[in-house]
């Protein structure tokens, strides 16, 4: 096995084992646990496009509305609490790509990465894995991937641009830039 493929597939797993967890813990509907207050607010305002409580969250009202339009059953309000649970997920599987780019890459960006980094790539493997499922399962994270709130969407795409910066790669730098600019 290639060591990219290695590194998808760590990733992979950490999303496909947080989601699992998620789905298990996951709040039925609207729910004021763990700070979840806003959670009928922004449903209602998924559901009609409005804004809701100020600064209004554009970003996860358009999202959340084109997520609940897929057809994945139960009510307005468990839709929103898995896209929730999906973002967190995908945050922590992000979270597992960057730790493994990072322990590849060489001090000096400058410089190209030696054979020698990617002759033994488990050390790397087991660290990004442990670091995406410590987020994953912090209970913080786990928390608000249980519920609707506009948090684990948001950590999902601050992971997403975190990942893309620290890349490394500046033919697609102003791709990075856009990307930030419209999740921002």
């Amino acid at each position: 096995m290639s060591n990219r493929l290695l590194h998808l597939a760590v990733a992979a797993l950490v999303i496909i084992t947080a989601l699992f967890v998620y789905w298990q813990t996951l709040a039925p509907s609207i729910t004021w646990q763990h700070g979840g207050a806003d959670s009928g607010d922004l449903a209602a305002a998924v559901a009609t496009l409005g804004v809701a409580h100020p600064p209004g969250y554009p970003t996860y009202i358009l999202a959340g509305y084109a997520w609940s339009r897929l057809p994945l059953g139960g009510d307005l309000a468990y839709r929103l609490n898995l896209f929730s649970a999906v973002g967190a997920a995908l945050a922590a599987g992000l979270t597992a790509l960057t730790v493994i780019n990072l322990a590849r890459s060489p001090i000096d960006r400058r410089a190209e990465p030696t054979q020698a980094v990617d002759s033994n790539p488990w050390p790397a493997v087991i660290g990004a894995a442990a670091a995406g499922l410590f987020l994953a399962f912090a209970p913080l994270t786990w928390s608000q991937a249980t519920i609707t709130e506009v948090y684990a969407p948001g950590l999902a795409a601050l992971c997403l641009l975190n990942w893309l910066v620290l890349k490394g790669q500046p033919a697609h730098s102003e791709m990075v830039l856009i990307v930030a600019g419209v999740v921002t």
